[in-house]
């Protein structure tokens, strides 16, 4: 809203666009602080769990930063060990896309989550929700060969959103 001065007073626009502007803010900051306390649930039911903001984690290329909960395991390791490795991911979902043609049509965004044990070797991966089983299971092969940095402490949680966006 656009504020300006009165003969000494503030006055306030309250036009329509401008009060329809403001109803849409408000709008945006509540369903913001709806997502905000969904994420605090969650790490609150989770702790010790990395979660990788879907926002900012993209397996296209796009830069990521997760924000992490707690851990010895820091989120520049988690990033780079992600982006270092997205490359087989993005190979299964291709391969799969061959043989199944319903991948084909859309983006699908797959949750990733898994534990870091100390050591940097992954286990108990998980990748959901399976929409083509031969891809699921490329996708954890692939990921148990990665190699997260070693770190002290107990085995580290992460979880990340995965899109996949075929070729046009």
């Amino acid at each position: 809203m656009l504020a300006t001065s009165c003969g000494g007073k503030k006055c306030v626009d309250v036009s329509k666009p401008a009060l329809d502007e403001c109803r849409g803010e408000g709008d945006k900051l509540r369903k913001e602080v709806v997502d905000l306390k969904r994420l605090l649930a969650q790490a609150m039911a989770n702790p010790g769990t990395i979660q990788v903001d879907p926002s900012v984690l993209m397996i296209n290329g796009q830069h990521v930063a997760p924000k992490l909960s707690e851990g010895n395991l820091t989120q520049e390791q988690v990033v780079s060990t992600i982006q270092q490795n997205k490359k087989v991911l993005k190979a299964c979902y291709e391969r799969a896309m061959k043989k199944n043609p319903s991948l084909r049509r859309q983006s699908i965004t797959l949750t990733l989550a898994l534990a870091v044990r100390p050591t940097g070797i992954p286990a108990d991966i998980s990748v959901r929700p399976n929409y083509d089983g031969l891809m699921i299971d490329c996708m954890r092969k692939a990921i148990l060969r990665w190699r997260f940095p070693t770190f002290n402490g107990q085995s580290v949680g992460v979880e990340s959103p995965l899109t996949l966006t075929p070729k046009r």
